[in-house]
């Protein structure tokens, strides 16, 4: 499976790629490099985590009309990404 993440925290992107080694993980550190490979390549999930990254911002790489499924990873959620259309926002707190 091809998967692109989206992060710009070094322990969390290690972290990320041992936990999805069998699978082609694709990299980007930034929303502009993350946007540049959507428009290229297809992905079979993305997955966008805040880590390095607004919460805002990372959101943004996300169209709402797509055709991949794609998953937001974060441990702080504000304003502007609870009013984003591209995730309808679902809260699991893991304690």
């Amino acid at each position: 499976m091809d998967i692109l993440l989206l992060v710009n925290d070094r322990q969390l992107r290690n972290f990320m790629l041992n936990f999805l080694q069998n699978h082609r993980t694709t990299v980007a550190t930034s929303t502009a490099e993350a946007g540049l490979l959507l428009q290229r390549n297809r992905y079979a999930l993305v997955i966008v985590t805040n880590f390095g990254i607004r919460p805002s911002d990372a959101v943004s790489v996300i169209q709402e009309r797509r055709d991949y499924p794609a998953l937001f990873l974060t441990g702080n959620l504000d304003g502007s990404v609870e009013a984003a259309e591209a995730f309808p926002v679902t809260s699991t707190a893991c304690r």
